[in-house]
């Protein structure tokens, strides 16, 4: 019952941090380094928006960043959101789990650095709108960058590209997209907290 606990609590933090609205700046800078990064595919994203929302229960956080609007030059996969499930134990080298992974894992050694990664990219080609969304999966043993500012603020980093495994479609989906595709992040982090 202790681990059925956990994991609900672990998923209503993923979905208040992935539904949330932060208007904390209307005006974020788009385009610097004061913005998260990553790549889907073939396809580049800049942070517009961020949301970091810390559960002391579950010893974990979660930090969702997403696209401001769709990206026109990415075609089917214009706009995206990114949301990132962590231990809270401090910088290092994190290993890419699943959801259920992190729970279990968590459960028997609370000191293990790890992390989830949830990956939705978007389309404004079909009407109506579709997205698909990609997770993280143990198998590959991928592995994070992780460290913390002077702030107590978590940074993601990808050395190079890791595999996310196609969960779901929304709607039709992005048309063709793949099962199995490459993901890499460059200093993900809350940069409106």
């Amino acid at each position: 019952m202790r681990t059925g606990l956990k994991i609900l609590l672990l998923l209503g933090l993923i979905l208040f941090v992935s539904c949330s609205d932060s208007d904390d700046n209307p005006n974020p800078i788009i385009g610097g380094t004061t913005n998260s990064l990553w790549m889907l595919g073939d396809f580049e994203y800049t942070g517009g928006d961020a949301s970091t929302n810390i559960s002391s229960v579950t010893n974990t956080g979660v930090i969702a960043v997403s696209t401001l609007g769709q990206d026109n030059a990415n075609g089917n996969y214009a706009g995206s959101s990114l949301s990132v499930t962590y231990s809270l134990n401090g910088g290092g080298t994190y290993t890419v789990v699943t959801a259920q992974e992190l729970v279990t894992i968590l459960d028997a050694d609370p000191a293990a650095k790890l992390v989830v990664i949830s990956c939705t990219a978007g389309t404004q080609r079909v009407d109506p709108l579709a997205s698909s969304k990609f997770d993280s999966d143990s198998a590959s043993r991928d592995t994070v960058i992780v460290t913390v500012d002077n702030e107590g603020k978590y940074h993601f980093s990808t050395r190079s590209s890791i595999i996310l495994n196609k969960t779901i479609d929304i709607g039709t989906g992005i048309p063709n997209a793949p099962n199995v595709i490459d993901f890499s992040m460059d200093d993900v982090f809350d940069f409106l907290k």
